[in-house]
């Protein structure tokens, strides 16, 4: 295990992103301003990483059995139709069409803690059998859900990353050389409606010690069907250390995240640079004096 990963099993830290323990638009926001929850059937497209979970029950203080497995596309817990294959598109990006059940929850997911074994974790942090995922920030307007029934599956091929040369300024954590690569992000509409007030951020972890975080962000706008947006973001981004100490500290390239306000549509979508096949790797030296 490297380091950087071995930081995310052991390490303490607080949240990392500021809108983490904000909502996004709660039902009754869209009910005031006449969005999906007022409507019969709000929100009927839902983007994001499809992925298995399983309920977590406790045998002891440092075991467990997890049990009862079911599927989410990002946060929320899907329902699919049988004749779908999910195991073939877990851990892929996908968009399911549907309708939200008439007991739907409005906003983002809560943390729930690390679970039945016991460690030291971020406020961020979802322990799942398969390992920790993060719950993200999201901008005011943006419509999350905790359940979502589907009537299609299928996978959503809107987003893709590469590694680039590009000349920019020389980083402190690496000697005062330049860092010789950027990421480029491309997200395309490949929906059959346009996406209002678009974000694309690109999320960070620290490289050595505590591992906290950073972001970049691009505002996209609307995005029409087709339409295609393309923005650039470095590799390492630095930032002050905690605990007084002098130089800065890496951070390195982790995932891609998408938001959307538009109220038909629900884009909770945050893909790991690994699985857009992307390989960065935090510099010798990162951050350490």
């Amino acid at each position: 295990m490297n380091r950087l990963a071995l930081a995310f099993v052991v390490a303490a830290s607080t949240g990392s992103f500021a809108w983490a323990d904000e909502p996004g638009r709660s039902a009754s926001s869209l009910q005031n301003e006449g969005g999906a929850a007022s409507g019969a059937s709000g929100p009927s497209l839902l983007v994001g990483v499809l992925t298995q979970q399983f309920r977590e029950v406790c045998k002891g203080e440092m075991s467990s059995e997890w049990v009862d497995p079911f599927w989410e596309v990002g946060f929320a817990r899907v329902s699919l139709p049988d004749d779908a294959k999910p195991e073939v598109l877990k851990g892929q990006p996908v968009v399911v069409s549907g309708k939200v059940p008439p007991d739907v929850k409005y906003g983002p997911r809560h943390p729930d803690g690390t679970g039945c074994v016991m460690m030291q974790a971020r406020s961020d942090w979802v322990v799942g059998k398969e390992g920790i995922r993060m719950v993200r920030g999201y901008p005011e307007g943006a419509v999350l859900v905790s359940s979502f029934s589907a009537d299609t599956l299928k996978p959503f091929s809107g987003l893709e990353a590469s590694l680039v040369v590009n000349s920019m300024k020389p980083v402190a954590s690496l000697g005062n050389h330049p860092d010789p690569e950027e990421i480029v992000v491309t997200f395309t509409n490949t929906l059959d409606r346009p996406l209002e007030k678009v974000q694309m951020w690109v999320h960070y972890e620290g490289c050595y010690g505590k591992p906290g975080s950073e972001l970049k962000s691009h505002d996209a706008g609307t995005v029409a069907p087709g339409g295609k947006v393309t923005a650039r973001f470095p590799v390492i981004v630095l930032a002050e250390r905690v605990r007084g100490e002098a130089s800065p500290q890496a951070h390195l390239a982790w995932s891609v995240q998408v938001t959307t306000s538009s109220t038909d549509t629900v884009m909770d979508l945050d893909v790991g640079l690994p699985s857009l096949g992307v390989t960065v790797t935090c510099p010798d030296e990162g951050g350490r004096k």
